[in-house]
């Protein structure tokens, strides 16, 4: 029996010492939408651990090309009033980007990408868009909200010649793109649609504010871009496609998200619902479109106690407007998937939430939060890694520390899967969970 035992832990350490991956592939979204793969808190940048001045972490996106990340912002230029811009803000916002060639670990200073000139459609601001390479063209786009003395928010768009988008960027000679509700009313143009349902009693009465663009396919000749829609309060996400960013054409004939969408959300809403959907991003993915946005209470203007989390759907037709929601619930990320939440927090966040994937396949989330404390206003990064039973720390292993931890938790209970030493999620740790742990022990490592 020594022998036998001494055996046994002589293969465990075998395996915990040489771990090889079960996976062949890295995980996609579809892998995490089958619960398959979870993601994982790996690091932050902040006001504090960078230096950057407040603001840096609105607007977010990352575009990789080859070993080098392009981490694209808002500038806020804080000392910036132009007369003819106070009644409409205290502030400017221009775009910069940031470039970094070792995985995050380091970024470049930021140069400026839009800045905001007289006269122009951005005199005010210039925020809130998508950068989008075009390998046939060698061209890089941009698509941009942008405002200027009339208080209007509009689409502008630019373009960069050459495979590097780190320098400025040339506003196209018709500027602006797209005008407030110009999209929108070809989408909502009749009152059977649930865009002009629901925008007939809020207060502008219909939806306008074309905003925070996601260029997220090119095919055909078209660009496809998703974008949100407003009314005064509620929410809304659209599809278009356009061939030069200049002629657009709707893809689905209504909104894909509004509030309707965020009534089966576990959220607990204010008592009088959800007001539907602000940013969002879309993932291609094996044969299904996945679109992550942002839902909200109260108005999707940042509004103090309102709840701010994020959706995650599916659809594998674009023209489709019944996209499904998570099969395990929505929402699948709120304040609480912060490694440290705010006691005093600012409104509407986590906000910006977006993914980019490496040269090497990997996925990466980020979402910003926003805080008076520099030590956590910022941007946060998770990785997407596959799910292993046993691996309750996430680190792609199952080994002696999430053995730890577990032994930390036996004994308690909760909601099923209240935490992730609830194994098999029937809301105890017990001797089933232990053997499910001791059964995947040294699974992983890749």
């Amino acid at each position: 029996m020594k022998k036998i035992f001494i055996s046994i832990i002589s293969l465990l350490l075998g395996i915990f010492l040489n771990p090889s991956s079960i996976f062949a592939t890295m995980p996609t979204i579809s892998d995490y939408w089958n619960g398959t793969a979870v993601f994982k808190f790996m690091n932050k940048l902040t006001q504090d651990n960078t230096q950057w001045p407040a603001g840096f972490n609105a607007g977010v996106h990352i575009e990789v090309m080859g070993n080098t990340w392009y981490l694209f912002t808002r500038k806020v230029d804080w000392d910036n009033k132009p007369s003819y811009c106070a009644n409409l803000t205290t502030i400017t916002m221009r775009l910069q980007v940031f470039k970094s060639t070792n995985e995050g670990k380091t970024w470049s200073d930021p140069t400026d990408v839009i800045v905001n000139t007289p006269n122009t459609p951005w005199e005010c601001a210039a925020t809130d868009g998508d950068a989008f390479y075009n390998a046939t063209e060698n061209r890089w786009h941009y698509l941009f909200q942008c405002l200027d003395r009339r208080g209007i928010w509009s689409g502008c768009h630019a373009t960069r010649d050459r495979t590097d988008p780190y320098g400025v960027f040339t506003p196209s000679p018709n500027n602006p793109v797209i005008n407030s509700g110009e999209i929108w009313s070809k989408i909502c143009n009749s009152p059977t649609k649930d865009c002009s349902s629901l925008s007939q009693n809020a207060p502008v009465h219909k939806v306008v504010d074309e905003g925070t663009f996601d260029i997220f396919d090119y095919q055909s000749g078209y660009y496809f871009v998703d974008f949100h829609g407003y009314d005064g309060v509620n929410g809304y996400r659209g599809i278009a496609k356009t061939p030069d960013f200049q002629s657009w054409e709707i893809v689905s004939p209504d909104a894909v998200l509004d509030l309707k969408d965020a009534l089966p959300f576990t959220t607990s809403w204010d008592q009088n619902g959800p007001v539907g959907f602000g940013a969002g991003r879309i993932i291609k993915d094996k044969g299904y479109y996945y679109l992550i946005s942002e839902a909200a209470d109260k108005n999707l203007g940042c509004t103090p106690g309102q709840n701010w989390v994020w959706g995650m759907f599916r659809s594998p037709d674009i023209h489709s407007t019944k996209w499904t929601n998570r099969p395990q619930g929505n929402p699948f990320f709120t304040v609480n998937n912060f490694p440290k939440t705010d006691q005093n927090p600012l409104p509407c966040y986590p906000s910006y939430f977006g993914y980019f994937i490496t040269n090497t396949g990997k996925l990466y989330f980020h979402t910003s939060m926003s805080s008076y404390d520099p030590k956590l206003d910022g941007i946060y990064f998770y990785a997407v890694y596959p799910k292993i039973n046993g691996d309750l720390d996430v680190n792609n292993k199952v080994d002696i520390y999430d053995y730890n931890q577990f032994i930390f938790n036996l004994g308690k209970t909760g909601n099923p899967g209240w935490d992730t030493t609830d194994i098999n999620e029937d809301g105890k740790v017990d001797i089933f969970d232990y053997n499910i742990l001791v059964g995947n022990f040294g699974l992983g490592g890749g």
